[in-house]
């Protein structure tokens, strides 16, 4: 018999937990587990790609914030409407609905869990308090998925932690995420030289992920390699801030500002090197994405980035907001092209036999049954 699961997810920015959930959407064995993707909020960019992938899809409008109520009883009706199995919740916002519907709901209701997530917040009170609630909701859950070993330890050491709890990393698509040239249309397409090394980064630009620090460590890289060129491939609230710092202090930067790209395997191709600037992470897709195809990466040590980069094996790690620190990563991996060679062939063997797409579908779905048992 085949069990219906909601697969439930604000709708804002398209980055690396939509691509993720997205990625289960489309993989589900449909003959065990048949997806329903649920926008909240924003009838966006998940729920045109559902669609378009011939995914069913359901959304819940939300006038503001503060109005989860309306919104709660909304999921309900989906839930039974769909006579869902499973409720699986990616987000704050998402698992609220989801624990103000709880003694409604029939199916088994699980959360996965990216990040601690009060580091996501540049006003620390703000993280604590949300931190706090998501905490409190999550106790409700039949069950919660984390996606490194250094979350699984974390929850597993907090008061009252849930009963289940599935370690499943994220997965990478390898037959996309593969090196098949020199990204040579991408270069072109932003007037970059052939032989200039591209320093590259992915995600949305806000404060948790740190590009102000990337663009004071690429200015002194800038200084001693004219010829080098950063890439940011993303989009955000901080965007145009972003733009005139990398114009300030009289010293234009040579940074390509992409926005939103939906063939992020185009632009990684392209990289010379992957940077994480992060100020928290859980473990970011676009960071698997790059180490799959090879690319040699620097990252802050923050989240679950250790369970994947191993510090001088395939990749180089650094203190949060380090200019110094990331500066120096840089210029030592474009400077030594033997090490970043061994760093990248190192990184593809690690993701190609822990962190497949496969591995994690399987993963997925194991879970489903082991709680609906």
């Amino acid at each position: 018999m085949t069990t219906n699961v909601l697969l439930c997810r604000i709708d804002g920015n398209f980055g690396g937990v939509e691509r993720n959930l997205l990625s289960l959407a489309t993989g589900l064995d449909t003959s065990r587990f048949r997806p329903i993707v649920v926008t909240i909020a924003n009838d966006g960019e998940l729920a045109r790609m559902a669609k378009a992938k011939g995914i069913a899809s359901e959304f819940i409008p939300m006038k503001n914030r503060f109005s989860v109520m309306p919104a709660s009883r909304a999921l309900i009706d989906i839930a039974r409407r769909w006579n869902a199995g499973i409720i699986h919740t990616f987000g704050l916002r998402s698992n609220l609905l989801a624990a103000l519907a709880r003694k409604h709901l029939d199916g088994k209701w699980i959360v996965r869990l990216p990040n601690i997530n009060r580091r996501d917040y540049k006003n620390p009170i703000q993280g604590q308090i949300f931190h706090w609630l998501n905490n409190s909701l999550i106790r409700r859950a039949d069950a919660l998925q984390v996606i490194s070993p250094q979350l699984e330890e974390y929850i597993k050491n907090r008061p009252h932690p849930p009963q289940r709890v599935f370690l499943i990393p994220n997965g990478v698509d390898l037959s996309i995420y593969k090196k098949q040239g020199t990204g040579e249309r991408f270069r072109q397409s932003y007037g970059i030289a052939p032989d200039a090394p591209i320093i590259g980064g992915v995600g949305r630009l806000d404060h948790v992920k740190g590009y102000d620090i990337l663009l004071e460590a690429f200015r002194r890289v800038a200084q001693i390699r004219p010829d080098a060129r950063l890439v940011i491939v993303g989009d955000g609230p901080l965007r145009l801030p972003l733009q005139k710092q990398a114009e300030s202090s009289g010293f234009p930067l040579p940074v390509v500002f992409c926005g939103y790209v939906t063939d992020i395997a185009s632009c990684l191709e392209a990289f010379t090197l992957f940077i994480c600037s992060s100020r928290s992470e859980g473990v970011p897709n676009a960071m698997l994405e790059a180490l799959a195809m090879g690319i040699p990466v620097v990252s802050t040590r923050v989240g679950g980035i250790e369970s994947i980069l191993n510090a001088g094996v395939n990749g180089i790690l650094i203190p949060c907001n380090d200019r110094e620190a990331l500066a120096s990563a840089i210029m030592e991996l474009i400077t030594d092209e033997e090490k970043a060679l061994r760093y990248g062939a190192a990184a593809q063997k690690r993701i190609a036999s822990n962190f497949s797409l496969e591995t994690m579908l399987e993963r997925v779905q194991t879970m489903y049954e082991e709680v609906l048992a």
